[in-house]
């Protein structure tokens, strides 16, 4: 008898926690979704998965990080084989023209928060390359409420179909990274 109370017991104790971390997941995933830090031009609700809030280009997300906070925008993406007689040592150049607007409280350093990385098809990440000073780099500080507007630019093989630019990576306190998806079609 004795043996049955206990199973009764540890069952609906097991009831009992199985309902409330559920009830949970679900408040959460809501609170996420209503609260994931990011912006959009778009009318589109944007997908968040697990901190990452992904965006096309043309559209604007806000990340905090340990930096500071502000808020991104890629507006297009151009590819070359050279510029201005500089040729790729991996096949291309692609300049993302960014604009960056602080909207925190403290002056910002541009160069540490005008760093992404650039995936593409299968292929891993290659950091923004921000020594070449044939772009307009983010080398000046950022003011709070000043928007500076710039380029990121990668040396990379050439992809065919998808391509993911990453933000806050290592550095963001919410959401964990915004990612810029675009496909060739989208590369001027």
């Amino acid at each position: 008898m004795k043996n049955t109370y206990k199973l009764i017991t540890i069952l609906i104790a097991l009831l009992i926690i199985t309902t409330a971390c559920g009830d949970d997941s679900d408040s959460e995933t809501d609170e996420a979704a209503s609260d994931n830090g990011s912006s959009s031009d778009s009318t589109e609700q944007n997908d968040v998965e697990e901190g990452t809030v992904v965006l096309q280009l043309g559209e604007s997300g806000t990340i905090d990080t340990i930096l500071g906070k502000y808020e991104i925008t890629i507006h297009s993406a151009e590819s070359y084989e050279s510029i201005d007689g500089n040729n790729s040592s991996r096949g291309v150049f692609t300049v993302l023209s960014t604009t960056i607007t602080n909207v925190g409280e403290n002056t910002l350093n541009g160069d540490d928060i005008a760093r992404a990385v650039l995936s593409r098809d299968t292929v891993g990440g290659t950091p923004n390359d921000r020594d070449l000073d044939f772009v307009e780099n983010f080398t000046d500080p950022i003011e709070p409420g000043e928007s500076v507007t710039g380029e990121l630019i990668f040396d990379h093989s050439v992809a065919e179909n998808l391509y993911e630019v990453k933000f806050g990576t290592g550095v963001s306190t919410t959401p964990d990274e915004l990612v810029w998806e675009y496909t060739g079609d989208d590369i001027d």
